[in-house]
């Protein structure tokens, strides 16, 4: 017997909504890095008049690029002109790194859409940092990129996830 899809999140479903939004601000034929592949959605679908590219440091995820994108090899990478991370700063080493890194991944001007889990999310054993919907603005500030966009989910009232639209201004400074 096949197993039964997971059913979406309340985070996953307003992702699944912001993608196509995000999409239309990522001109065609720009190179998009997903970084953090999820290991049962696949967003290429949303990007096929783009090259993408999923990123990760888990060689069982099969990323298209294997690499740890809080260390300074992502230097090499050629630059994108947009970027996904979505689900991946709550279970990093270091968030500021993680953040950096996707910074140096991108072409000045570059666009991204980051995904960060809140205190309302449920915990789980991978988790390590959460963010509130400002200390998610602050950490792109520092990290050289400027807000676009926020979108906020909420469990009781609290944030459990902050969506973020976001635009490479400068290098990085975290």
């Amino acid at each position: 017997m096949p197993n039964k899809p997971e059913p979406l999140t309340p985070e996953r479903v307003k992702y699944h909504e912001l993608l196509p939004v995000f999409r239309d601000l990522v001109p065609a034929s720009v190179r998009v890095y997903d970084v953090g592949k999820h290991r049962l959605h696949d967003y290429r679908p949303f990007f096929v008049a783009n090259e993408f590219l999923t990123v990760d440091i888990n060689p069982k995820s099969s990323p298209d690029i294997l690499v740890n994108v809080e260390s300074a090899d992502v230097k090499d990478l050629p630059a994108a002109g947009a970027l996904l991370c979505n689900g991946v700063t709550e279970i990093c080493s270091n968030p500021f790194d993680l953040i950096r890194g996707c910074n140096w991944m991108l072409s000045p001007g570059g666009v991204a859409l980051f995904g960060i889990q809140g205190p309302a999310y449920p915990s789980h054993t991978l988790q390590k940092s959460l963010f509130t919907p400002s200390g998610a603005i602050n950490l792109l500030s520092q990290c050289g990129f400027e807000k676009l966009r926020i979108e906020v989910v909420q469990r009781g009232g609290v944030p459990s996830y902050s969506y973020l639209f976001a635009k490479k201004v400068r290098e990085p400074h975290c």
